[in-house]
């Protein structure tokens, strides 16, 4: 899927059970994810051109684990861009950890050639996919989005919140972008504050 937002202002969809598995699995993801790139950065370069938005507005779109395997992403991401009209950094491409767990030279060398287009790379779901430290640390990306079983423990104990203070600090040392995922709870936020965490997203 895809959303627009002066980054990070922005929400984010999720779907648990329902056409986007079957999709994935079928493999119609790959040229739907194509179509939804192409539609998505054609939409914010007419936001763009149409409306004062300030330097940090970006539009996130998830690639899923197929459209990176077929191996033609870079093609249609350039060819996206291209065609709207859209500045490559004003596109954030969303992957989850356990992407970079399956091929990680294939992942390695899509993400390379991506970074070289322009856009940026944000590792979503982060903790979840137990990719290694130093995999990590080879990665060109730019963001690391905190999942969110994190900042839910982060609320609910000290233990949750050494956690979560380390994944915080892993980003400052990797100098990424590190943003914590599904905040619901006034107290979610309360903490992540207390533990230095500059950007958030979620319900609340």
């Amino acid at each position: 899927g895809a959303r627009a937002a002066s980054w990070p202002r922005r929400g984010r969809v999720v779907a648990a059970n329902g056409p986007l598995p079957l999709a994935e699995e079928s493999g119609l993801i790959v040229p739907l994810g194509r179509w939804v790139l192409a539609e998505a950065c054609r939409t914010a370069a007419a936001w763009v051109a149409s409306n004062p938005v300030d330097a940090d507005f970006a539009l996130a779109v998830n690639v899923s684990a197929r459209q990176i395997a077929y191996g033609g992403l870079v093609d249609d991401v350039r060819q996206a861009v291209v065609h709207a009209g859209l500045a490559p950094q004003r596109l954030v491409l969303e992957i989850t950890e356990s992407v970079l767990v399956d091929d990680s030279r294939t992942v390695v060398e899509q993400l390379r050639a991506l970074k070289d287009l322009g856009v940026r790379i944000a590792i979503d779901d982060f903790g979840t996919g137990y990719a290694s430290l130093a995999y990590l640390r080879q990665l060109p990306i730019d963001i690391l989005k905190v999942d969110k079983t994190f900042v839910d423990e982060a609320a609910s104990g000290e233990q949750g919140s050494r956690f979560l203070r380390a994944i915080l600090n892993l980003g400052r040392t990797l100098q990424l972008r590190t943003v914590a995922e599904g905040i619901e709870e006034p107290d979610q936020l309360a903490t992540l504050r207390s533990s230095g965490c500059e950007i958030g997203q979620g319900f609340y």
